[in-house]
């Protein structure tokens, strides 16, 4: 069975050369211009572009369509991240008390680059945050 790399560092994914064909039906738009009275030319453009080595370079956006698309096709994947975390490790020496459940949350916003805090009114998301 076929893998597909897909690492992505900042913005854009890099996947692993051999998918140009199978994902450029899905990944391009049609751009209409105007080519006389009531008359319009499609030009395709395609949302990615082709390194030397064949690997594609994607805009990470659209991670989830290349993944449906490789999936349709029975390819596996294999995906690393490569983005440094963005958020600071907070100091929790300086938090006096924490209520229950706040020490979860901590310990899963340290551990997660990105996350949602669902809590309800008055649980101390600000004062977590």
């Amino acid at each position: 069975m076929a893998i597909c790399k897909i690492e992505r560092s900042g913005n854009l994914l890099r996947l692993t050369p051999g998918y140009k064909t199978l994902l450029a039906r899905h990944l391009f738009f049609e751009r209409r211009e105007k080519s006389g009275y009531k008359t319009y030319s499609y030009t395709p453009t395609y949302l990615f572009r082709e390194n030397e080595d064949g690997s594609l370079i994607v805009p990470a956006g659209l991670l989830q369509r290349v993944i449906k698309q490789l999936k349709a096709y029975a390819i596996d994947i294999e995906y690393r991240d490569y983005r440094k975390s963005r958020l600071q490790e907070p100091k929790i020496e300086n938090l006096d008390e924490l209520r229950g459940g706040q020490d979860d949350v901590i310990a899963s916003i340290i551990g997660n680059d990105e996350c949602i805090i669902e809590a309800p009114t008055g649980f101390g998301k600000t004062f977590i945050i």
